[in-house]
């Protein structure tokens, strides 16, 4: 957990006796210490499977889910490649990137623990070329 908060209110009645009560709320934190690797750095669309993995992530509110995004064009359009799992690796083919981005794309892991709390880690790019003539 994160951060502790106390809030108090105290309250006076119209006899003069006096009272309060306290109470103690903890912040939930996002997922913390890990890493993200995708594998491997280059490759052709369709045909490589790239192994996206989540390795490491910690945190006191278990499960953890992920979800991995693409953003294939390098604009900040991702995209999701599969819904939320409690699998820390995917592997999957991507699209070919653009050849004005040398044929790179950008990906991203979303962390989530049990109570929603996210760790995002972005712009990890890798180079996915056109498929080879066959």
């Amino acid at each position: 957990m994160g951060a502790t908060y106390t809030f108090e209110i105290r309250a006076t009645d119209l006899d003069g006796e006096e009272g309060y009560s306290r109470v103690y709320v903890a912040v939930n934190e996002p997922p913390a210490s890990g890493r993200f690797t995708v594998d491997p750095g280059l490759g052709s669309a369709v045909d490589t499977p790239f192994t996206l993995r989540c390795i490491g992530w910690q945190d006191t509110t278990l499960p953890l889910y992920y979800v991995y995004k693409l953003d294939s064009r390098m604009d900040g359009t991702k995209v999701p490649l599969g819904d939320r799992s409690l699998a820390y690796k995917m592997t999957t083919p991507l699209a070919q990137g653009l050849m004005k981005h040398g044929f790179r794309v950008g990906l991203g892991a979303y962390i989530t623990d049990a109570l929603g709390a996210t760790t995002v880690v972005e712009k990890f790019e890798v180079g996915v070329l056109p498929r080879p003539s066959t």
